[in-house]
């Protein structure tokens, strides 16, 4: 975003992906907001609202839901796969590395 707009994001700026995965810097994907911007676009893409839909899992790369099967192997919590730190890992939410895991 910084190269795009040919200056450095201030300390109030925050690049938002619109598709919710954060792999995907493709200048389309991403806007500029305010923290305030932000946590909407987040919480309304989490409870359903008009904003962001956020990371729906037709829009995750090939790639990425690759990944997560592959870590879903190994990073285990209890027998189960830790979803957030995959999603941490990847750069994505933990409630798409959960629905591709579970089928959804």
């Amino acid at each position: 975003m910084e190269k795009h707009l040919c200056r450095e994001l201030s300390c109030h700026e925050i690049v938002h992906h619109i598709n919710g995965d954060k792999t995907d810097d493709r200048i389309e994907n991403l806007e500029l907001t305010n923290i305030e911007e932000h946590t909407s676009k987040h919480v309304a893409g989490r409870y359903g609202g008009r904003q962001g839909k956020h990371t729906p899992i037709n829009k995750t790369n090939k790639k990425t839901l690759s990944r997560i099967n592959e870590l879903a192997k190994t990073i285990k919590w209890g027998d189960k796969p830790n979803y957030s730190k995959i999603g941490r890992i990847l750069g994505i939410s933990d409630m798409v590395v959960a629905k591709h895991l579970n089928g959804g």
